[in-house]
């Protein structure tokens, strides 16, 4: 997007800013933010919204660790096994997770629990635990790190996925706003 940005519209400056999905919607709704990148969460039917991405999971293993040599990886492996977790700061991938994980009887044991994957990258980096994440994260450079679809019920992802939405308040007068959301709107979801 940030690419498509500065090829598409060259002469607009955009500023980004790390936040979570709770703290945009406060920035979107007093006007400190005119677009929202988030994974859909509670309060977010207030505003108008957009897909922009849709992915499946994957999982992060330590290279050490003896599942990391497989290439098929179903979600009955996690069942017992040290998993980094999403923390209640990331509701969304938190409660898909957990549904995720009730649907199929596995219990994974929650060994930490943060809400940013980069976080959680690094403790299954240093060999704490594996973690269930957005396949796009599979991009991050960490050392000591192997990726692998999760396959649920003999399916890669098999209907479980993960949003990220883009986000804004409709009377926002931003004028650049409708051309910036013309570039989203051109990706494949």
């Amino acid at each position: 997007l940030a690419e498509a940005l500065n090829d598409r519209i060259p002469r607009l400056s955009v500023r980004f800013y790390e936040a979570t999905s709770v703290a945009q919607m406060e920035a979107l709704a007093v006007e400190r933010l005119d677009i929202g990148l988030m994974r859909p969460v509670e309060g977010v039917e207030t505003f108008e919204t957009m897909t922009v991405m849709r992915e499946n999971f994957s999982v992060a293993i330590p290279v050490h660790h003896p599942l990391a040599q497989r290439r098929r990886f179903e979600i009955g492996l996690l069942d017992n096994e040290p998993l980094i977790g999403f923390s209640s700061d990331a509701p969304y991938l938190r409660g898909l997770l957990n549904e995720i994980f009730r649907q199929a009887g596995v219990k994974p044991r929650i060994v930490q629990e943060f809400a940013q994957s980069q976080a959680v990258l690094s403790l299954v980096s240093a060999g704490l635990g594996l973690a269930v994440l957005p396949e796009g994260t599979s991009s991050a450079s960490f050392d000591n790190v192997v990726f692998r679809p999760l396959r649920i019920d003999g399916h890669r992802g098999k209907g479980h996925h993960v949003d990220l939405i883009a986000v804004w308040k409709s009377e926002t007068r931003n004028p650049a706003r409708a051309q910036v959301l013309d570039i989203p709107r051109s990706f494949p979801t």
